[in-house]
């Protein structure tokens, strides 16, 4: 039997604020799930004291009980090791001030070593083996990169796991001093882990180097029952609706939507999510047209229904660095919807560009074009498409998280 320690990047707290949202909580739900899985223990970070204290809302907050905390079974100077169910545990670190959004307090040694401490002390009392190879230590932060250098310092054989999710030296909310500190980072990574997994190709060849480490291209999925079990017919005469959902910043080309969305006014544009880029020029002027709105971001529970309502899927994102690291989550929610799909040249569109209803362009006029072919579509004709069926199959949670859990198995002979 398998022990995993999780160490997410959106830990416990934003599960249970926002529900299965990111690839992390879908793959811990799916690994959860699994008969060979022991004992899971997710190790979240330290709460910022202000953020605790003040409540403040997003827009995305799930109504259902994701998760909940059932049993206090430790405290140790703070902590608090918490059960979930019979095979999920929750660590969770005292309350600080100083923790924000990128994990400063972990920059600081004498943190560092406080969490490794109460790492090895919650191991042993739930009798995880850190020693053994039937352990697996799975992260997807990258703040805390040292702890794989420190459990090989300690000459610790426990299967050591990275899933990249985003390039963090390309990001935009990063500072330079910021993006820095991550190129360090992976490269600790890079040295100290077993396995490398990756939702782009592009991260595996720039930002790993080591011959040893094991590494794969493993994209991201989608809740099939979630996302296709709706079905809609589109009403004679009325606008067809093109929709986004996701995070509006940077990453979406304004000047590009704002030019195809002029040249289209016979068609409405729904923007689903919360802007973040509130000083973009180009932005103000595309709020500012009459067929496109700004939905505002809604729960994770409505995704779906809001998903439904549209005509065609669009994903009008820049192509650079930092987009060519990703794999949007929504490309799959929106092929699992049955829905016609237009993007730019990102992950995953050279994987998919000959899917029916999926059109890559990247310029105005091959927008347009796509446009005219998508609008078309009816969603039983997508729906009754063999070889799109078979994509949305594979790219199940469960799919993925039996391939992972197998390149992990493959790698030593040793797990039991």
């Amino acid at each position: 039997m398998i022990n995993i320690i999780f160490l997410p990047w959106r830990d416990i707290h934003n599960y249970r604020k926002e529900g299965f949202r990111v690839r992390e909580s879908n793959i811990l739900k799916n690994l959860s799930e699994r008969s060979d899985i022991n004992k899971i223990l997710i190790v979240n970070r330290a709460r910022n004291f202000k953020s605790v204290v003040l409540k403040k809302t997003t827009g995305m907050e799930i109504k259902s009980e994701i998760l909940p905390n059932k049993t206090l079974i430790y405290e140790y100077f703070g902590s608090k090791l918490f059960k979930i169910t019979e095979n999920i545990f929750s660590l969770e670190l005292p309350w600080y001030f100083l923790n924000k959004g990128d994990n400063e307090l972990e920059n600081y040694l004498l943190f560092q070593k406080y969490l490794m401490f109460i790492i090895n002390k919650i191991s042993r009392l739930l009798e995880i083996d850190l020693n053994s190879k039937n352990t697996w230590v799975w992260s997807s932060d990258l703040t805390r990169s040292y702890i794989f250098k420190e459990l090989n310092n300690k000459g610790l054989n426990c299967i050591k796991i990275f899933d990249t999710i985003d390039n963090l030296t390309e990001h935009g909310a990063y500072t330079h001093k910021q993006k820095e500190k991550n190129k360090e980072r992976y490269k600790e990574v890079d040295q100290n882990v077993d396995i490398i997994f990756s939702v782009s190709k592009a991260n595996l060849e720039i930002l790993y180097k080591n011959p040893y480490v094991k590494k794969y291209h493993i994209e991201n999925g989608v809740d099939i029952e979630r996302f296709g079990k709706f079905h809609r017919i589109k009403e004679k005469n009325k606008k067809t609706i093109c929709g986004y959902v996701g995070v509006i910043e940077s990453r979406v080309n304004f000047d590009l939507l704002r030019e195809i969305a002029i040249k289209t006014p016979e068609i409405e544009y729904k923007l689903v999510g919360p802007v973040l880029d509130s000083n973009n020029h180009t932005l103000d002027q595309l709020q500012k047209l009459n067929n496109v709105h700004f939905v505002g971001p809604v729960s994770f529970e409505e995704i779906p229904s809001v998903i439904n309502n549209f005509d065609v899927c669009i994903i009008p994102h820049v192509i650079n660095n930092f987009t060519k690291s990703m794999s949007p989550l929504k490309f799959y929610e929106y092929l699992a919807a049955n829905k016609p799909i237009i993007m730019t040249q990102v992950p995953p569109a050279d994987s998919v560009s000959k899917v029916k209803g999926v059109y890559i362009a990247n310029t105005v006029e091959e927008w347009l074009a796509a446009l005219e072919k998508a609008k078309k579509f009816h969603e039983e004709e997508l729906k009754n498409d063999t070889e799109r069926q078979l994509l949305i199959q594979r790219h199940s949670w469960k799919q993925i998280v039996d391939h992972m859990v197998n390149c992990v198995l493959n790698t030593s002979s040793e797990v039991i």
